[in-house]
């Protein structure tokens, strides 16, 4: 039987915890790789995620896990931008979502609450205003990659599987939720179905091929009979007859079924 790639679809939600961690797709990353705005992946195509996380001196190491496939660092210290509106709810204080690795450009909208501080995270003003600071600023963090093979969710009869990625730092988690599946739509593929001898192995020639109930012709000399266009995922039904032999529906074994997969 021929194979050929199932398409597998990569829906990711992201869930993050704690201010100086977290974890999402790297979408511009996986756009400039792929060519195109990605949202979806295929097996054994690498997810790229974007992790924020604390990268001063004394930060602990970043612990990486999965629940399916295999999490990896593709880069590290990478400058992440970050646009952020601050409220000001008639105080002068606010904290920034992430730790500035850079200079930050701010600007008032509407309200002027005069030239902030910058200390770290933390923002204040010369007295409480309800306003709202508009920042722009960089972020340092690491660029990892998730990927999983068709294999990893074959393996175990999945057919839809959601994947957590976790990091973990300093006492603080964020992961990011990660679902795999086949959708209906994925392409066919063209297959031919190799017939064998169960005694000796031996190639047979000229053995009627039944899919789903529908003739489709004998085997030719290579023993091989053209299946037609079957989708990846799907599972069809087989019936083989040939005189001289029990016909797959009458034997013991069970090769009744089949699937179209990948190596």
């Amino acid at each position: 039987m021929s194979q050929s790639q199932i398409t597998i679809n990569f829906a990711s939600e992201q869930t993050t915890t704690g201010a100086d961690l977290s974890l999402a797709l790297d979408t511009d990353y996986n756009t400039a790789t792929y060519g195109q705005t990605k949202t979806t992946f295929a097996p054994n195509e690498t997810a790229y995620l974007q992790l924020i996380c604390d990268k001063t001196a004394d930060a602990g190491a970043v612990v990486k896990m999965t629940s399916l496939g295999v999490i990896f660092q593709k880069a590290a210290n990478i400058q992440y931008p970050v646009d952020e509106d601050l409220t000001f709810a008639n105080v002068d204080s606010a904290t920034l979502g992430l730790l500035p690795s850079t200079s930050i450009t701010w600007e008032w909208l509407g309200n002027n609450g005069g030239r902030p501080l910058f200390n770290g995270q933390i923002v204040t003003v010369p007295s409480a205003v309800v306003g709202v600071l508009h920042c722009e600023y960089k972020t340092a963090g690491d660029r990892l990659g998730l990927t999983v093979s068709y294999a990893d969710m074959a393996v175990h009869g999945l057919g839809e599987v959601s994947v957590v990625a976790v990091v973990t730092q300093n006492g603080k988690t964020a992961s990011a939720i990660v679902t795999f599946s086949i959708k209906e739509a994925v392409t066919a593929v063209a297959t031919d179905l190799e017939v064998r001898s169960f005694c000796d192995d031996s190639i047979l020639v000229g053995a009627q091929v039944y899919l789903d109930s529908v003739s489709k012709g004998v085997t030719n000399g290579n023993g091989l009979c053209y299946l037609g266009m079957l989708t990846p995922g799907v599972e069809y039904s087989i019936v083989v007859t040939k005189d001289g032999y029990i016909s797959t529906d009458s034997d013991v074994l069970s090769n009744d079924q089949f699937v179209i997969s990948i190596s």
